[in-house]
């Protein structure tokens, strides 16, 4: 068990954001109802199938979701769920060739999710099992991002995502709230803010350690598009960034 723990909270992500394909595209947002989604298959934030095969182990569950695209593993803290369920879930924490100790077995392609949604309504949070498993389902909610002063020298997240390519590489600064916090993967702590200027975030990588709702002030280069493989694109990101919490 201690070995499962230590792999998910230095491998599995967020990461991260909503994977788009531009930087006009918004991010993934919240998973909504299965039975609201006419189609079943893989979009650019979410995956919508029904369930073939579930794996339990203690403070989570793996389960394998058929969709017209083919066959995806997601995996989430202890949540209830049967074979023949029809979800959905967010596509913002995708991870390629994860290792579970646990199960002593090897995943190509998984995500990882805080819950999924089913017919009637989202499964609940484990947030003792998220938690210990360095996911957000024991953090605060994040408050709405208002009254947020643009950084001195600075530009807001809306310019970002209006101005797009005019400021790939240059060194911005950045005021904003944190509504996300994902440490330890990849190497780096993942944030995500908003400054009340547009409904989008924006992503950050840094060292330092943030708490929801955190004032921030971002300073580091823009970088559009950023890979993550299996066609999964972050539009805006700052990483290795200068961050310090007013």
């Amino acid at each position: 068990m201690k070995s499962s723990i230590s792999a998910i909270l230095v491998v599995c992500a967020v990461t991260i954001v909503g994977v788009v394909a531009t930087i006009n595209t918004s991010p993934t947002g919240v998973a909504q109802d299965a039975a609201s989604s006419a189609t079943q298959g893989v979009t650019a934030d979410r995956v919508s199938g029904t369930i073939t095969d579930i794996i339990n182990v203690p403070g989570y569950t793996y389960v394998e979701v058929e969709t017209t695209d083919g066959s995806v593993w997601a995996a989430a803290p202890g949540v209830s769920v049967l074979v023949g369920d029809t979800v959905s879930f967010t596509t913002g924490m995708p991870m390629k060739d994860f290792y579970s100790s646990s199960l002593q077995r090897r995943f190509e392609f998984i995500y990882f999710v805080d819950r999924f949604a089913v017919t009637g309504g989202l499964t609940p949070i484990d947030s003792e099992a998220a938690a210990v498993h360095g996911r957000t389902g024991g953090q605060v909610a994040a408050l709405p991002a208002q009254g947020i002063r643009m950084a001195e020298g600075g530009i807001t997240i809306a310019e970002i995502y209006a101005r797009g390519e005019e400021l790939r590489g240059e060194t911005v600064r950045v005021r904003g709230q944190v509504v996300k916090f994902t440490p330890g993967v990849l190497n780096a702590n993942w944030i995500r803010i908003q400054d009340g200027s547009i409904a989008e975030d924006l992503v950050i990588t840094t060292d330092g350690n943030v708490s929801v709702n955190d004032i921030l002030l971002v300073k580091g280069k823009l970088e559009l598009g950023k890979n993550l493989g299996q066609g999964y694109v972050i539009p805006a990101i700052i990483e290795n960034a200068e961050v310090s919490i007013e």
